[in-house]
């Protein structure tokens, strides 16, 4: 993942569909509206994930990406890993395949950052 999250115009939203592929019962994708939905989950005070980037919209005020993390491979991927053991466990407990918990992470990330308040600073130090 991270050769393919180093190449040029290559997002973890587009490695992450591709690994997804692989297989939907233990993958699943990790794209701007999966991390909007998760910028509340939080250790402590700080935010668990990285808001990962999205096609702005002329009129919509997009959430800050995170890019001290989305641009740096190793760390983009770690981030992953971690949103693949929370998504199993979710599955889990919910009695759901990870794709399915997945598919409501989207659903509930079709927000715009107007009217919503600011997420907690990224938790310092993860995925070094």
């Amino acid at each position: 993942m991270v050769d393919l999250l180093s190449l040029a115009r290559l997002g973890i939203a587009t490695v992450s569909k591709w690994i997804c592929f692989v297989d939907q019962g233990r993958y699943g994708i990790f794209d701007a509206r999966v991390s909007i939905a998760l910028r509340y989950v939080a250790v402590g005070h700080e935010r668990a994930f990285p808001i990962v980037g999205c096609r702005l919209i002329k009129g919509q005020r997009a959430f800050r990406n995170d890019t001290s993390v989305t641009s740096n491979p190793t760390r983009m991927v770690r981030a992953y890993l971690d949103y693949l053991e929370v998504l199993s466990g979710v599955a889990v407990q919910a009695a759901m395949l990870p794709a399915e918990v997945e598919m409501a992470l989207f659903m509930i990330g079709d927000v715009w950052a107007d009217g919503h308040r600011t997420p907690a600073p990224l938790r310092r130090g993860m995925w070094s």
